[in-house]
């Protein structure tokens, strides 16, 4: 079982706790999604030119600083693992209990660092362990909101590393919710085949975009609104397992 207090939420409010002090859960969501997907392409882009994101080594703090680069101007606890059962409500499903998130995490990129980024294996290898790795983060939900995102664009910085270049853009949207569902209950094929049929060469390098599943409708003003003050909802939303009708 998790906490019974979720410390990310307002009090009472069922609002995740924000620095823009937004009270509509429509309103907060879209806006941290427009604003994590301007960094997070961002980043995608500085990884792709060599630019290192700082951090020594590949390790649990690489991902923890994507996460708060995201979103660390909407949540002050941007970084920081949750500290709650969380599922989804729709099918009942439950992920990690929370305290065992760090270990998994740190088992996760132990595996990586033993591989060497995969630098050394074949393309067809290459593609199979960034799906593995992708579906493993991603499953995981180590964050209390920002997961998917913190693993596309981690598993972007990762496919770098062993030069390659990930076009989400070019993914079947449908195909690709389906293929992260199927890898949650442990069939990891047809995200393996999704993730071939995005992965290129670095010399071969498309125009990067956000994928569809994940475009939020994106403007400046949102943009604005973000830096100033700091200076449509989705179905897979997790929320704490006791709130769930089980």
């Amino acid at each position: 079982m998790g906490n019974d207090f979720d410390p990310v939420y307002t009090d009472g409010s069922g609002i995740l706790r924000n620095r823009l002090r937004i009270t509509d859960p429509d309103m907060l969501e879209e806006v941290a999604l427009a604003y994590s997907d301007r960094v997070a392409l961002g980043m995608m882009e500085l990884g792709r030119e060599g630019i290192p994101i700082k951090v020594s080594g590949w390790n649990t703090e690489l991902l923890k600083n994507i996460h708060r680069a995201m979103l660390g101007k909407i949540y002050d606890w941007a970084g920081e693992y949750r500290k709650v059962d969380i599922g989804i409500e729709y099918d009942h499903v439950a992920y990690e209990h929370w305290e065992n998130v760090p270990d998994k995490l740190e088992e996760v990129f132990a595996y990586i660092r033993k591989h060497r980024c995969f630098m050394e294996m074949g393309f067809a290898d290459k593609v199979k362990n960034l799906a593995l790795v992708f579906g493993m983060i991603k499953n995981l939900q180590p964050f209390r909101d920002g997961n998917t995102r913190t693993a596309l664009v981690f598993t972007s910085l990762l496919a770098g590393r062993c030069g390659l270049v990930l076009d989400y853009a070019s993914l079947d949207t449908e195909n690709f919710r389906r293929a992260q569902v199927l890898a949650r209950d442990g069939n990891y094929n047809p995200l393996v085949m999704q993730f071939a049929m995005m992965t290129f060469d670095e010399k071969d390098i498309p125009h990067l975009k956000m994928p569809k599943v994940l475009v939020s409708r994106t403007s400046d003003d949102i943009a604005e609104m973000v830096e100033g003050r700091c200076g449509r909802s989705s179905s897979l939303k997790t929320r704490p397992v006791r709130e769930m009708d089980r």
